[in-house]
């Protein structure tokens, strides 16, 4: 038997952008599903979003120059330059700043759902615990202003608007300009808990400076534009007034601490008063010689003196304590009252390294060794500040001592007087004192109080909030372009990843290449409803005489002309058709290429030997019996078997009765003995027989036929079974001559060939169907 040579030279072949775009076009479904869902999804989800508005206010915080040793000390110890912008940007969103915004604009009072042109102000929102976070309906019953409540749809009363409205259940608040309350308008109400008002505040807030300035944006985003242009002012409303409170901060101190001193001194004024008004009038002695006045004056002197020290040493107590805690801006505090420059540049290089150690816990831990040094620094810069400030305070109680002991000096002196004038004496120099005390601290009070009025905040406000009147969210053009990349991206991922899990053959070039066998043919999937249709209303598979002039028929024709070249030396050709599993065409292959055989003029012979599932019969219109496996069981000889077709040249021989053991039959004596007389009478013979995996038939007919090929389904023959089926073949001997491709999809990304076959042998131009 003559074996077919071919080439297993395949060479490995380099990946081109055609092959990519092969599998996008087979895989265009999922390209286009996923495309489709996506973009779908994004689309509905942007239009049915809720708009979100942004309102920007811009701030500018000027901060606490240093002064030339500072930054001299700040180079020499290789720290780095530190901003308060940091710091300030922290404050700005603190929760401290958050609750002061929620009372100011009552925040977690939450109107929504608001009827078209309706319009409401809502006050004094109170709800009990259980209804906390819930939804309050209201709803007007008439055009004057009547409404209903109800919680979960249950009434729980009737108001009016402008009127305080409280229910049994605990809720109250009042409506105020209330616009088109119509019949049947409605509004929802609920009252948020204040934490989780102050929460949701403070997500909705971002805070960023500006690159290299002291400029910071405060940006809010809300789905009401005029409440977020409120929240974002509000924010910088109490920005500015904490930061005029912590400026002011030692000066409030100073206004309570002399408010504390002149309450009871001017009670003890008071009685000091009247008690020498009460003396003058039942004494004879009513006014003091010229040095018993001096020496009063004196001791007023020296007792405003010891006021004032006390009021210093509070002030020295003060900076003590603000010491031990965390000092970061020293321009909130009265560093003069120290009358030390040393001690004074020593809190303000504290206040420096204060920061320095800031910046460097944002970036290490407390263990880290430049925040070990710089705490350790820290720590012995406070002990020699506070060593410094306690011996600032023994100082000024020495001061208060040596006062106190030359008062007592002088006020012996008045003992020494005549008793009247004693008793006067010392009844004018307590009001004299307390005079001059309580002066003293009205004063002080004043100082404190312009010092606290005039102290102004470091911050600017650069632009106010307005209301925004185009939403940032949702970004329709930028959602839809975002969906249409990300729907593409995934749908070609899907598409490859899908064509890597899928182990069937792809391509002809997979079969070269990897199977290592010739392709002798290309078999279009014929269009149905271009195929005649027998009576019966089956379509018919004969392509080859329904649709002389389509891409399939000239398929088949092609084939043909390889086959002719498979067995050159013997004038007698038998020719194996199998397949590795069932549903690849084999048996319509067989059936149109043996009608293109005998069209030739070539005398061919179909033998349909699928013994367990024929066709043949079926495709020719033909009877089964009597068939092969009657003549194989002696029941009736080659002339009663063999059947002429409508077809010239064209002979057929059925299966016949499908025997119940088909390869026994098969593997008969009597079956190659009938090839053998078949080979002398017809110039090809063509043999139908069953795939190959499921069965062993395939076998013992390849052994009996000069060449085999094995059908391919592009996209459903997998590699594993088209390699396992030439293995069973190869391993009788078969000779295993090709493969023929069938049922391409002319769009399913297999090639461009049968395009042009189209172009050129399919249906009539415009003009041929005219004529």
């Amino acid at each position: 038997m003559n074996q077919i040579e071919y080439s297993n030279d395949a060479e490995e072949r380099e990946t081109h952008l055609y092959d990519y775009i092969e599998v996008l076009i087979r895989k265009k479904w999922i390209v286009i599903t996923c495309f489709a869902v996506v973009v779908l999804a994004t689309g509905i989800a942007t239009y049915l979003a809720t708009p979100v508005y942004e309102a920007t206010t811009s701030i500018l915080i000027e901060e606490a120059q240093s002064g030339g040793g500072e930054a001299l000390f700040t180079e020499l110890a290789g720290l780095p330059r530190n901003s308060e912008i940091p710091s300030q940007i922290e404050i700005i969103k603190s929760r401290t700043i958050a609750e002061e915004v929620v009372r100011d604009l009552k925040y977690d009072t939450k109107v929504f759902d608001l009827s078209r042109d309706l319009s409401v102000d809502v006050e004094g929102l109170e709800v009990p615990e259980d209804l906390m976070d819930e939804e309050i309906e209201v709803e007007f019953d008439d055009d004057k202003g009547g409404f209903t409540v109800s919680v979960d749809g249950e009434p729980i009363g009737t108001g009016v608007a402008g009127t305080p409205f409280r229910s049994d259940t605990g809720v109250s608040f009042e409506l105020k300009g209330v616009s088109s309350p119509a019949k049947g308008a409605s509004f929802k109400l609920m009252k948020v808990s204040f934490y989780k008002a102050v929460k949701d505040l403070q997500d909705r807030v971002t805070v960023s400076p500006v690159r290299n300035t002291n400029v910071v944006y405060i940006k809010v985003q809300e789905s009401d534009p005029a409440r977020a242009a409120d929240i974002a002012n509000s924010i910088v409303r109490h920005y500015i007034k904490q930061d005029i409170s912590r400026r002011s901060k030692e000066a409030t101190y100073m206004i309570k601490f002399v408010k504390k001193q002149i309450e009871p001194t001017q009670k003890k004024l008071e009685n000091a008063l009247e008690a020498l008004a009460a003396h003058k009038r039942r004494s004879k002695v009513v006014d003091l010689k010229e040095g018993t006045k001096n020496l009063i004056g004196t001791i007023g002197d020296l007792e405003k003196k010891k006021v004032d020290l006390e009021i210093k040493e509070e002030q020295v107590r003060y900076l003590r304590d603000a010491v031990q805690r965390e000092i970061t801006d020293t321009s909130t505090l009265n560093l003069a009252v120290l009358d030390d420059p040393v001690v004074q540049s020593m809190i303000s290089s504290l206040a420096m390294l204060e920061n320095d150690r800031k910046s460097l816990l944002a970036e290490y831990t407390e263990r880290h060794p430049q925040v070990v040094a710089l705490s350790a620094e820290i720590n012995e810069i406070k002990r020699r500040i506070n060593s410094s400030i306690f011996n600032i305070l023994d100082s000024l109680r020495n001061e208060k001592e040596s006062l106190s002991r030359e008062i007592a000096r002088l006020r012996a002196e008045l003992k020494v007087l005549p008793e009247e004038e004693k008793r006067l004496a010392g009844l004018v120099l307590n009001k004299e004192v307390l005079s001059n005390i309580n002066a003293f601290l009205f004063q002080k009070l004043n100082e404190a109080t312009i010092t606290q009025a005039s102290t102004i905040s470091s911050i600017q406000v650069v632009d106010p909030a307005i209301v925004p009147d185009v939403p940032i969210k949702p970004n329709k053009k930028r959602n839809i372009l975002l969906a249409v990349v990300a729907g593409l991206m995934s749908g070609i991922g899907l598409a490859f990843f899908f064509d890597y899990l899928d182990s069937s053959i792809k391509t002809p070039r997979d079969v070269e290449n990897r199977l290592g066998l010739p392709i002798f043919g290309h078999i279009p999937l014929a269009p149905e409803e271009k195929s005649s249709r027998r009576s019966n209303g089956s379509v018919s598979a004969l392509v080859t005489v329904e649709s002389t002039k389509s891409i399939t028929a000239e398929s088949f024709r092609s084939l043909r002309t390889n086959l002719q070249f498979a067995v050159l030396e013997r004038r007698g050709k038998v020719f194996h058709f199998t397949s590795a599993i069932q549903g690849e065409g084999k048996s319509t292959i067989t059936a149109n290429l043996g009608i293109t055989l005998a069209l030739m003029g070539s005398r061919t012979l179909i033998i349909d030997l699928d013994l367990r599932k024929p066709r043949v019969h079926r495709i020719f219109n033909i009877s089964k019996e009597p068939g092969i496996t009657h003549l194989l069981a002696g029941r009736s000889d080659f002339n009663e078997i063999l059947r002429a077709s409508e077809i010239e040249h064209l002979y057929m021989i059925p299966a016949g009765i499908i025997p119940p053991n088909p390869s026994e039959l098969l593997s008969k004596q009597e079956l190659g003995n009938f090839l053998e007389k078949a080979r002398q009478e017809f110039d090809y013979v063509l043999i139908d027989s069953p795939p190959v995996l499921p069965v062993t038939d395939a076998q013992l007919l390849g052994r009996l036929a000069d060449a085999s090929f094995i059908i391919i389904k592009l996209g459903e023959t997998s590699f594993h079974a088209v390699e396992h089926a030439i293995k069973q073949l190869r391993s009788v001997n078969v000779n295993v001559a090709g493969t023929i491709i069938n049922k391409i999809k002319p769009s399913a990304g297999y090639g461009y060939y049968h395009n042009y076959y189209y172009y050129y042998y399919g249906d009539d131009s415009p003009e041929e169907k005219k004529a």
